[in-house]
């Protein structure tokens, strides 16, 4: 998806959509934005779909590669969790809470970006049932490691529907990785 488009022009893109939404910013404002011509933009994008479609690839790629990152054995699981929880969605709900037109985006997200964000979801899947194989106390888990990522992160995505202010999202975070270190230590 992002081949051979240029970051700064999703960057600037990125920063258009969130002052003035996903339906009310233009290719203009994207071009703005980014300091060049709409016909520069149009070289590298068919839309702003595409464009959409291409931040979000990067945000994803980006997300996947902290998370993973952040997934290593041998420090509190709890810990462990809540940082790579932050890594895959701190920087967006950062995003998404400091603009109004946050909840637009994320619907957007869903709408014209969801196969892109379902191929990070396995990406995500794969890397915490990874690491739940690695840190599990039982010989024989209550929950396989790979259903309990799915539970994970279904979990997660649930959180983010009813966020009512960074701290409430925090207080989720916290207590979610509380709860899998938990399970995960239970014989």
């Amino acid at each position: 998806m992002l081949d051979d488009k240029p970051e700064h022009l999703i960057h600037a893109a990125m920063e258009a959509f969130l002052l003035y939404g996903f339906k009310r910013t233009s290719m203009e404002d994207i071009a703005q934005q980014a300091g060049v011509s709409r016909a520069a933009l149009y070289l590298h994008f068919k839309n702003k779909r595409d464009v959409f479609r291409s931040a979000a690839a990067m945000m994803f790629a980006e997300a996947v590669t902290r998370f993973e990152a952040a997934l290593v054995p041998g420090g509190p699981v709890d810990e462990t969790l809540l940082h790579a929880f932050h890594e895959k969605s701190g920087p967006l709900m950062e995003q998404v809470f400091s603009s109004p037109h946050g909840a637009e985006l994320m619907g957007t997200g869903l709408e014209v970006a969801h196969d892109i964000g379902c191929d990070a979801d396995d990406r995500f899947v794969a890397a915490m049932a990874r690491y739940f194989g690695e840190v599990q106390s039982a010989d024989d888990p209550a929950i396989a490691p790979d259903a309990l990522a799915d539970m994970v992160l279904r979990a997660l995505y649930a959180m983010k529907q009813e966020v009512r202010s960074p701290e409430h999202y925090e207080t989720r975070l916290t207590l979610l990785a509380k709860s899998i270190a938990a399970l995960l230590s239970a014989d």
